[in-house]
């Protein structure tokens, strides 16, 4: 920790010496240089900038990578959800091919129309799968039960996001359930009946006065959900886009298939692999 401090205050010093950010520059830590504390009408601090530093290199770049190598790692192991993304790609002329062995770089305005590349990974594999936390600030109920004020309240979205009681077949990749209106949001149906587990079980249908119209929260939810939502989404699709539209990827033997994924899952800062994801990337063009 000592070091990765000396580190950030190391980058800190280093913009500090440059001219002053322009109006052009809209990279995030000229953001931060313009930003002044409403308390004192000051720029910000070498004390409050850091923290910011050290998320801008640590939050996202961590939680971004482990979603990109969950999504690549489900796509290797289903070749149709494959060839939907690589036929996606191709009519926006992101996919190389023979007469294209260099496809054009995606553009911001291509993000909305990716719509078979993201989310169902993040379903299926959350990264922040421990998920999230809150403090009541008052007396509130939920689902039948009186929660005290100062209670705090987890959410884990792992199970939230693999629950029998809110997703058919959760533990199933199914990249077509996205092409729903309101996927994101639990249905009317889903709250009214149990649903079939994987061990053919009937789960419990969800109380009628439970509160439960999101069910797939990433990033959190409400006026407190990650701040990065936006740049991760963006970042994600744009470099898949960009691998896929290049490369076929491939699950290394060593890996030992899915059941050895499974045997390697691991749940630390992040849902990750023990010893990594290592896969083969094939160019879909040789020589590219």
């Amino acid at each position: 920790m000592d070091r990765w401090y000396a580190l950030l205050e190391q980058v800190l010093q280093e913009v500090r010496a440059r001219e002053p950010p322009g109006a052009s520059d809209v990279s995030l830590m000229a953001h931060l240089l313009r930003l002044v504390d409403p308390a004192t009408g000051r720029p910000l601090s070498d004390a409050q900038l850091l923290p910011e530093l050290g998320i801008v290199f640590v939050a996202g770049m961590e939680t971004s990578g482990k979603t990109m190598g969950w999504t690549l790692y489900c796509i290797s192991q289903h070749s149709e959800v494959e060839a939907r993304i690589a036929a996606e790609l191709a009519g926006h002329g992101l996919l190389a091919a023979p007469g294209q062995p260099a496809p054009r770089t995606p553009a911001h305005d291509d993000l909305a129309k990716l719509g078979y590349l993201n989310r169902e990974s993040m379903r299926l594999y959350p990264v922040a799968a421990s998920g999230t936390a809150r403090q009541t600030e008052r007396d509130m109920t939920m689902g039948g039960r009186t929660i005290p004020a100062g209670t705090v309240l987890v959410v884990p979205l792992y199970p939230l996001m693999n629950s029998p009681h809110v997703w058919d077949c959760p533990a199933e990749f199914r990249p077509d359930r996205w092409l729903e209106e309101d996927a994101e949001y639990l249905s009317s149906d889903a709250r009214k009946r149990g649903c079939v587990t994987e061990a053919g079980r009937s789960a419990p249908a969800a109380p009628a006065d439970a509160v439960l119209a999101k069910r797939f929260i990433p990033f959190s939810d409400g006026p407190r959900d990650c701040v990065g939502r936006n740049l991760a989404t963006m970042n994600i699709v744009t470099t898949l886009a960009t691998l896929l539209g290049r490369f076929t990827f491939r699950l290394a033997e060593t890996m030992g298939g899915p059941q050895g994924v499974r045997a390697k899952e691991r749940l630390l800062s992040t849902l990750q692999i023990e010893g990594g994801m290592k896969m083969h990337a094939v160019p879909r063009v040789m020589g590219l």
